[in-house]
């Protein structure tokens, strides 16, 4: 007989724990994500033209903020 099928003695000591949920993200929460791990992908390359375009994404993103206030 195997181990795996040998019932073991004594009581349980471990206290069953209710499984934690995750709030569903909201569509903005998604783009957000993927806006910040795009950005960090590209940090992790040390060269000058992927600096650049974290320059650019990031005024890109200050854009959309503002024009969305703005409306």
């Amino acid at each position: 007989m195997s181990r795996r099928n040998v019932k073991k003695q004594g009581r349980q000591t471990a206290v069953a724990v209710s499984r934690f949920r995750m709030k569903k993200k909201s569509r903005a929460d998604k783009e957000k994500d993927r806006y910040d791990r795009h950005i960090a992908y590209i940090a992790d390359e040390d060269s000058f033209t992927s600096k650049l375009l974290v320059e650019s994404l990031k005024r890109y993103m200050e854009k959309l903020k503002q024009s969305s206030s703005l409306s």
